[in-house]
């Protein structure tokens, strides 16, 4: 009898052993919030969320500028504002761990609404958990940053958010004011006062890495709706304007030239209204577009060939004059990928254009998979984007670059765009494959 009851609780326990969950590995991103310290844990934000990311003693932790080489350190050297990047095991503890940060520098004109506005226009968003430190290095208050000081900020390379801000004093000639005559000083106010002045509050771009002629670089900025927004970048492509695609929302696909080379370039883009202009604003992450030498190197991996779409029941094509072939014709409330085709081999980059229902917003997710399971297998979001549909019904999401552990080969990325705000989401999906080179 006790030997029967023996062997039904070791099957017992084999039963719960096999029905437990598995959890496989994945990525997770998002802002640190505190520092480490002697902790062997990390605590991120995420869009969604704030999670705390075990790190194995093991790790391999790299932490770095944006566009300069990381380098190996300890989980204590990692600061709160970096952006990490942390690939967790099916065991749910980190074995890789990348943080970037990125550099704001330059002389301060004023501080408006929590933001330091610099004197070449940029400005920088201040984080609730900033940090003030004084050339003496004591702690001090964003109300002790005076006009003329020399600020270095710490920034959030996605948030463009100031987790860390150095200020200086400079020499004592170059902070003197002249102040204004009494008698101009009313009609200036009144007469600012009355105009509200257009202004740029993002600016994010999105490229291949490494960036090359030929490539696409696609601008996006957020700024006062109506107006005429401009971008540009120094040394490579001159000012160029962009298309308000949804109130506010600004963008611009242009084709790298040939024959330059730049490392290291500011990306600054600007709105004028009302024939104001408003102050410009430098994205967090600098262009660098790879020298001649490397030229074969990225010849011998070129970027993804678009792959025609397979031809959809809904939808007719004309025969007409290929010089006289007018954009693609949307179908009504019905979502067609156009690119990349279902099954296409994908090698550094993803790029998804398709048509909808003209001015109206799409949901455009990205996951991928390696197939496999258990301690092998690799799953994730690559990217979940809203994106605003043109008035010729066409909507591009991309490029989006496929680095790191997104360059394994013969990983399956599935894409799915659908209406987020309708009750038929006329949800369209195809899978396309990684073929790094």
């Amino acid at each position: 009898m006790e030997l029967r009851r023996l062997h039904f609780f070791i099957l017992m326990i084999l039963i719960l052993a096999l029905c437990a969950p598995v959890r496989c590995a994945q990525i997770v991103m998002g802002t640190l919030v505190t520092s480490p310290g002697n902790s062997d844990s990390i605590q991120l934000r995420t869009e969604s969320d704030t999670l705390l990311v075990q790190v194995s003693k093991t790790a391999k932790i790299k932490r770095g500028q944006v566009g300069v080489n990381t380098r190996s350190v300890s989980l204590r050297d990692l600061a709160p504002g970096d952006q990490v990047t942390a690939w967790v095991s099916r065991d749910g503890v980190a074995g890789s761990v990348e943080a970037l940060f990125g550099v704001v520098t330059g002389n301060v004109k004023t501080t408006k609404n929590g933001k330091l506005v610099l004197s070449d226009g940029r400005y920088v968003a201040m984080s609730s958990r900033v940090q003030i430190v004084s050339s003496d290095g004591k702690l001090g208050k964003i109300n002790d940053i005076k006009t003329g000081m020399l600020v270095k900020c710490r920034v959030n390379p996605v948030t463009n958010q100031a987790w860390t801000v150095f200020a200086a004093v400079p020499d004592k000639k170059t902070i003197v004011v002249k102040p204004a005559p009494k008698k101009l000083a009313k009609p200036v106010v009144q007469k600012t006062s009355a105009v509200e002045k257009p202004k740029v509050t993002s600016v994010t771009y999105s490229s291949p890495s490494p960036l090359k002629a030929g490539d696409l670089l696609t601008v996006d900025i957020a700024a006062t709706p109506g107006g005429k927004a401009m971008f540009e970048v120094d040394n490579l492509i001159s000012a160029t304007q962009m298309i308000e695609v949804s109130p506010g929302s600004y963008r611009a696909v242009v084709t790298v030239p040939k024959g330059k080379t730049v490392t290291g370039a500011p990306l600054l883009a600007y709105v004028m209204s009302k024939g104001i202009k408003s102050a410009a604003v430098q994205a967090s992450r600098l262009v660098t577009v790879a020298t001649e030498v490397a030229k074969q190197q990225v010849v011998s991996a070129p970027a993804p060939k678009p792959v025609p779409a397979p031809p959809a029941p809904q939808v007719t094509i004309p025969v007409v004059d290929q010089q006289k072939a007018p954009e693609p014709q949307p179908v009504r409330d019905k979502i067609i990928l156009m690119y990349p085709a279902d099954g296409a081999k994908i090698s550094r980059a993803l790029l998804i254009k398709g048509t909808a229902q003209p001015d109206s917003k799409v949901m455009v997710t990205v996951t991928f998979s390696n197939g496999l399971s258990g301690l092998l297998k690799l799953s994730g979001s690559v990217a979940s984007q809203l994106v605003a549909v043109g008035k010729n019904g066409v909507f591009t999401m991309g490029p989006v670059a496929l680095e790191g552990p997104l360059a394994t080969q013969s990983l399956q990325f599935t894409i799915k765009v659908y209406y987020p705000d309708q009750d038929d989401h006329s949800t369209v999906t195809v899978n396309v494959f990684g073929a790094r080179n």
